[in-house]
């Protein structure tokens, strides 16, 4: 193997481990207050990232999205917060009510993501032709956004009207966007489209962390990165077929087979040594399990490849070196982690958490 490529993999690796170690602090200060909070801020933190990233990515630089997904970003933190405020998993009766809770509150947190990105869209997309002054009328309603939602979502008692009114106004918006036609049309398309891909898994994970403990937490990130880092490895030694050249000319065939192998057998690796609870199934459940998650976390890297490809870059940043930027990290939890939340309580018994 090349002295680069070797020193590319070191790289690479490095940057993984140094991110397991970041988890691996955080799920302990969660386990050490007893809460989730940790896990929240966390994901906060990096869709905060994230949301900058996409707003400076080759050709989606220019579409204000930086303006149009913070408030949507905002909006869905709020939103986990609260729910994370009102769980109460003492009791294993508890654990199986919140399984409906937080699966209806991760379906609400979807919808919010897209109607106030909309809504910023329309607003945004409005202030335009204001060149000179539209950088501080952005800051201003930002601001303002931000304090409304703030109040929206720390008054639990508020009245339905209010939510109503805002998903109308949603309406209004996007009616208008796509009437007009042509770059409204496509900038509103682009940014409901991002703000439900990128911005709601990664503070879900919090829900992942109500449901199944600290152990289902690394369960799902261990299922969700070992399949990546086996295919990573497994293409760079013996891959020779490329079957998404025109998205992500460097994913193998072979890649992604050892990919999905690796997922399988980490799935029944985490149920028989307790990070997951029993099935029905036994262990085929736990290889049921790593398989479905190591699908979904495959297919958020090939998502994530043609957004970048679609923008016409090759990473989402350069922070990370070889590893490009946060998105380039997280890509496979942002469809693994809606993924684990709606099919593992159909599989695993909550009862044994």
């Amino acid at each position: 193997m090349e002295t680069s490529k070797r020193a590319k993999i070191v790289k690479r690796t490095w940057v993984g481990g140094s991110i397991a170690a970041t988890l691996t602090g955080t799920l302990w200060v969660a386990h050490a207050i007893g809460n989730g909070w940790p896990i929240l801020i966390a994901g906060a933190a990096i869709v905060l990232v994230c949301v900058f990233e996409l707003g400076r990515m080759g050709k989606l630089a220019n579409r204000d999205l930086s303006w149009v997904l913070a408030p949507a970003a905002l909006a869905v933190i709020l939103s986990t917060a609260d729910a994370t405020r009102a769980f109460h998993g003492d009791s294993v009766a508890d654990h199986l009510r919140a399984d409906g809770y937080l699966r209806g509150t991760l379906a609400s947190e979807y919808l919010w993501a897209v109607v106030v990105a909309a809504i910023a869209h329309g607003i945004f997309a409005t202030l335009r032709p204001l060149a000179r002054w539209r950088p501080w009328l952005q800051i201003a309603i930002l601001g303002l956004a931000g304090f409304w939602l703030w109040r929206l979502f720390d008054r639990p008692n508020s009245p339905p009207e209010t939510q109503y009114l805002v998903f109308a106004a949603a309406g209004l918006v996007a009616l208008r966007s796509l009437a007009r036609g042509g770059y409204w049309r496509t900038d509103f398309l682009i940014a409901a489209g991002l703000a439900a891909w990128a911005i709601v898994p990664l503070p879900a994970m919090t829900k992942v962390w109500q449901l199944f403990g600290e152990r289902g937490l690394i369960a799902l990130v261990l299922l969700s990165k070992i399949g990546d880092i086996m295919g990573y490895y497994a293409g760079s030694a013996f891959g020779k077929h490329h079957p998404f050249k025109s998205i992500s000319p460097g994913k193998t065939t072979e890649g992604c087979v050892a990919s999905l192998l690796a997922g399988t057998a980490a799935g029944v690796a985490v149920v028989a040594t307790g990070l997951l609870p029993s099935t029905s199934l036994g262990l085929a459940g736990g290889a049921l399990a790593g398989a479905v998650i190591n699908v979904a976390a495959q297919a958020g890297d090939l998502f994530e490849s043609w957004v970048k490809r679609r923008a016409g870059v090759k990473d989402a940043s350069t922070w990370f070196g070889p590893s490009g930027g946060m998105l380039d990290l997280v890509d496979s939890l942002l469809f693994s982690v809606p993924v684990a939340l709606w099919v593992w309580p159909h599989v695993f018994d909550l009862a044994r958490v």
